[in-house]
């Protein structure tokens, strides 16, 4: 806080020889004034007052020497017009870049593009590089929404320099790569029916039926008073099925080792130009990988500038062949089971696991048994044959 107060009311600070210590310090108590130091060093004194008390000491008793705080800092900056000029014109600019539109991240969107909207918001009045306090949100939204009748629902949102943009496609968007926009949902998969939602179309299953692969659930056709009618058949059909996981592990195999890290490019991005700041050269006969970072400089916690850094780094790496013991083999084999349910199953829901084991020459098996219940409905041309009116 002492640093903070000799800042703000400034400092003097004056020499003297050092055999008047004594008459300076008698001086400062008869004009009562603080000394924030006073010191002796190399035969010469230093003392250090407030500003404000600078005034009263005579030129021939000590001599100044230099002054510091906020006051003369000010006289120093306005002795420079450019320092001024430049100062402005940089929190100018870091103020305009915190109210400017520099990234757009868009959700929602399944079937519809990120560019394509992005080219539509622009059509509508919000691109990138616009001025925040400028944009009429609800203008937008609605010259969007006119313009784009494949989006149901459009929010805008500003949050720094960057606009969230949330979709909602609509649902009846026809289907450009099959003809007419017509289509059925067929089964992609053994199953027995769970539950069957209908969003466009007529179901032809109920919950309880068996089906096999390629069996008709939503038809396209459906009937109307003046008649049938075909569109894309939309809708979910869960069903529960079966399926047989298999993992194994040999006891011999190849492992990837990774060494040092290395950077390998360093890139400015700067207003949406790239600035290459450094690549490594050289080639190098190792195997490795690539990890690539990009990070946005953000001041203060909260103003997002338009900068980021780029980094792509070199993580060297070897293959090893290596020999398993049983505890190692066993431990391989389940996390291979593992990885692959996970993709296997990530949009269902797994009812129950039944699992298997067996021990062979070359290694050890996992076999496990699944029933899952998932959405087995998948898009297939309209065939009016199959559905028989």
């Amino acid at each position: 806080m002492s640093r903070f107060f000799r800042f703000l009311f400034g400092t003097c600070v004056f020499s003297f020889a050092s055999d008047k210590r004594i008459e300076v310090l008698n001086f400062l108590l008869e004009e009562g004034i603080g000394a924030l130091s006073c010191e002796i060093a190399n035969g010469e004194g230093r003392l250090t007052v407030f500003r404000r008390d600078a005034s009263k000491i005579p030129n021939e008793l000590c001599t100044p020497t230099s002054e510091d705080g906020l006051l003369p800092l000010f006289h120093a900056v306005c002795r420079r017009p450019g320092l001024i000029v430049g100062g402005f014109l940089a929190i100018l600019l870091l103020v305009l870049s915190s109210l400017t539109v520099w990234r757009v991240e868009i959700e929602g969107n399944k079937r519809i593009g990120g560019v394509e909207i992005e080219s539509a918001l622009a059509a509508a009045g919000l691109s990138v590089g616009d001025f925040s306090p400028s944009l009429d949100i609800s203008a937008i939204k609605t010259q969007f929404l006119r313009e784009n009748p494949e989006i149901s629902w459009i929010g805008i949102y500003l949050y720094g320099t960057t606009a969230k943009i949330e979709v909602r496609e609509a649902s009846s968007a026809p289907d450009e790569t099959v003809s007419g926009g017509f289509c059925n949902l067929v089964a992609a998969e053994d199953g027995v029916i769970e539950r069957i939602s209908v969003d466009a179309g007529r179901a032809v299953v109920s919950a309880g039926a068996t089906v096999r692969a390629g069996d008709l659930l939503i038809s396209g056709i459906y009937g109307t008073a003046t008649g049938l009618r075909a569109t894309r058949a939309e809708g979910n059909v869960f069903a529960r099925s079966e399926c047989t996981i298999t993992a194994f592990q040999p006891f011999v195999c190849e492992e990837r080792r990774y060494g040092e890290v290395v950077l390998d490019e360093l890139n400015l991005e700067f207003f949406g130009k790239n600035i290459k700041v450094f690549k490594k050269s050289g080639k190098t006969d190792a195997e490795y990988d690539i990890i690539k970072r990009k990070e946005q400089i953000v001041l203060f916690g909260k103003i997002a500038l338009p900068v980021f850094v780029e980094r792509n780094e070199r993580v060297m790496s070897t293959l090893h062949t290596v020999t398993l013991d049983e505890v190692g083999v066993v431990r391989m084999a389940f996390s291979r089971l593992r990885t692959d349910m996970a993709a296997r199953f990530s949009n269902a829901e797994v009812v129950s696991e039944r699992l298997y084991a067996e021990w062979t020459e070359e290694g050890y098996r996992l076999i496990c048994r699944v029933e899952y219940i998932s959405d087995i409905a998948t898009p297939l041309a309209y065939d009016a044959k199959k559905d028989g009116g």
